[in-house]
């Protein structure tokens, strides 16, 4: 997401203005990163929510070495986590005894199994290769329109096209500019 940031952040625009507080160091250490990369701190902030917005919406973007182990082992460790709330009985893993009513440990397994499957497939479509920015900017408002369409209930009889349909050949499009063949998964 940093990286998808900084190239975000060379772009200008209209702002509007925000205000919050930040720890000092963090606040140093942020604005020595944003010197470094030669963008503004109001830029690389506006980019970083920017990036994040797109990847709660599953648009995602390359991500560097550092970022694919940190979430290799962010998933590592969710398996260790989710591994330990099972145990083996008979053909299959059952939750052990202790949380089977425990319903706020229960959300939190099911929190769990959401956040890995959303890294996995961050790690799926940035495995084989990189997206040209400016192939994607289409697909990006594409999957972002049919997503707010799904979500306002928008059918097929209101605009004349099925909204799911367009938004799964958007991200079909996006997986082939990513390297990924959608039709081997």
């Amino acid at each position: 997401m940093l990286y998808r940031a900084i190239d975000l952040a060379k772009r200008e625009g209209k702002k509007v203005p925000v205000n919050f507080q930040v720890y000092p160091e963090l606040k140093d250490k942020f604005e020595n990163l944003c010197k470094q990369n030669k963008v503004t701190v109001t830029g690389l902030l506006t980019a970083l929510m920017e990036s994040a917005i797109e990847e709660s919406q599953g648009i995602y973007f390359n991500i560097d070495v550092k970022s694919f182990m940190n979430i290799n082992q962010r998933i590592l460790e969710i398996e260790k986590e989710l591994s330990s709330a099972y145990h083996w009985e008979g053909d299959d893993y059952v939750l052990n005894y202790e949380y089977e009513n425990n319903h706020k440990f229960i959300q939190r397994l099911e929190s769990l199994r959401n956040e890995k499957l959303r890294l996995e497939q961050i790690i799926t479509i940035n495995q084989n290769g990189g997206v040209n920015d400016e192939s994607i900017i289409e697909l990006k408002n594409t999957i972002q329109n049919m997503n707010k369409l799904i979500n306002d209930n928008v059918d097929e009889s209101d605009v004349g096209f099925n909204p799911l349909v367009v938004k799964k050949a958007a991200e079909r499009k996006l997986n082939i500019l990513a390297g990924i063949n959608p039709d081997e998964e």
